[in-house]
């Protein structure tokens, strides 16, 4: 049954909102003040998912889409309204995050949010599926929930150009290759690929099964590509959730990109977590830069391959960084080696457990986290909670999981300053850098 709604605030995927026998209806590509006519509701219990079938009344914001795949593709989830509006979207996310989880929070701390300089092409590493029919291989994701494989071979327009015209040049090779489709059975076959372009090169990262790769196409493909770095990741996981995880074989010479950070040269692995905004990155330390006091001593939670501490370590006395992932801590202790910063080390483990012990042998002044999406765990609430420490400094990738953590710490550490800002322009993600201080 075909209904009209009034579509009064927006989600935090980027869907309108409306309300039907007093119960939210999330309409995808339903803009805030827009009156919409929508189609195959569905009851989920306490909420209700309806198509949009047409605007009738359109907010002024909306722009041109010019995207042939956007109603599929999933990677994006604003690309209907303009830039601007975007932003404010990003910051009512965050604000109303705040007033649900942590009410004490004055809403007068947050700041305006910082738009990324590039609104498109801003992404330096795309992850994508592999796919050969009709004779030809092909590049793309699974439509949003589903298993149904969409192209999106010709262009992307939050790609880097310079990924695009890689898409293409691999798909070239891919044609001239014997591969072939993956096979759960056999555990063979091209699955997918990461490419990743910073500061002129690029990595390019072959997921498969557990065949090898015949060198002379490799030949070919570095031919084509020029690429710094080509590697090969065995995953065969049935239902992949990080594409490269598995073992890495390294088919070049190259085992990373040498990227530049303000002053420091950054070795980046193709399996190293990297902002994939890189001009947002560098307004992201500025963040840090500012909160963080001279002189201290640090401990870097979360750390990956040590970035945010290393660019900051002009201001560091004596530091810690932490990360559960090996590999990442190598990178670390390497990148520092490299840049001759001896006022941080790097250690494999679990942050709250090392924080503790660290912070027994050499007090620290100033913690710095940047933890996942699900934000700080039980432990390092705990760990906090219980130290003495003076100052936290909270990246954030989720204002959901920040807001709760924030409502936690109040017990001890007071927000001074809260900063968003826009790393991943036409989707809902936000990044927020928060200063805590201790009020004990």
């Amino acid at each position: 049954m075909k209904t009209k709604l009034e579509i009064k605030r927006m989600g935090i995927n980027g869907e309108g909102i409306g309300f039907w026998q007093q119960k939210p209806v999330f309409v995808e590509g339903a803009l805030k003040d827009e009156l919409v006519l929508v189609d195959h509701m569905q009851s989920f219990g306490k909420y209700f998912k309806a198509d949009l079938v047409k605007v009738i009344q359109t907010n002024p914001n909306r722009c041109n889409i010019g995207c042939k795949k956007y109603q599929v593709c999933g990677g994006c989830d604003l690309m209907h309204a303009n830039y601007n509006y975007q932003l404010q979207c990003k910051q009512n996310y965050l604000v109303e995050s705040l007033q649900k989880y942590a009410p004490k929070v004055s809403l007068e701390l947050v700041e305006p949010i910082i738009g990324s300089t590039l609104s498109w092409g801003y992404r330096n590493h795309a992850k994508l599926l592999l796919k050969k029919y009709n004779n030809h291989w092909h590049a793309g994701l699974y439509q949003s929930g589903s298993n149904h494989f969409q192209a999106i071979d010709h262009y992307c327009k939050i790609h880097d150009d310079n990924i695009n015209r890689l898409i293409q040049l691999l798909l070239v090779a891919l044609d001239e290759s014997n591969l072939t489709n993956y096979d759960h059975t056999k555990k063979s076959g091209l699955r997918a690929v990461a490419i990743r372009y910073v500061d002129d090169q690029c990595s390019i990262t072959l997921v498969t099964g557990k065949e090898s790769l015949d060198k002379a196409w490799i030949q070919r493909l570095a031919q084509l590509t020029h690429a710094t770095v080509i590697a090969q990741v065995m995953n065969t996981t049935k239902n992949m959730v990080n594409i490269l995880d598995g073992n890495i074989i390294y088919l070049t010479k190259m085992h990373h990109l040498n990227v530049k950070i303000n002053e420091l040269t950054v070795a980046i692995t193709p399996q190293a977590f990297f902002q994939l905004n890189t001009s947002g990155l560098n307004q992201m330390i500025q963040i840090i830069d500012r909160y963080l006091p001279n002189c201290c001593s640090l401990f870097e939670g979360y750390c990956g391959v040590g970035l945010l501490s290393l660019a900051v370590s002009n201001k560091i006395k004596r530091g810690l960084g932490v990360e559960i992932v090996e590999p990442a801590i190598v990178a670390a202790n390497k990148n520092a080696r490299n840049n001759h910063i001896d006022c941080m080390q790097y250690k494999v483990g679990d942050s709250a457990k090392e924080l503790r012990y660290y912070h027994q042998k050499h007090p620290v002044d100033v913690v710095l986290v940047d933890p996942p999406r699900s934000g700080l765990d039980d432990n390092m609430i705990t760990t906090l909670l219980k130290s003495n420490i003076k100052t936290i400094i909270y990246v954030s990738c989720n204002p959901s999981t920040l807001a709760k953590n924030l409502s936690q710490l109040n017990a001890r550490y007071k927000v001074k300053a809260i900063q968003p800002l826009d790393m991943f322009p036409q989707t809902m993600h936000v990044e927020t850098v928060v200063l805590l201080q201790n009020t004990k």
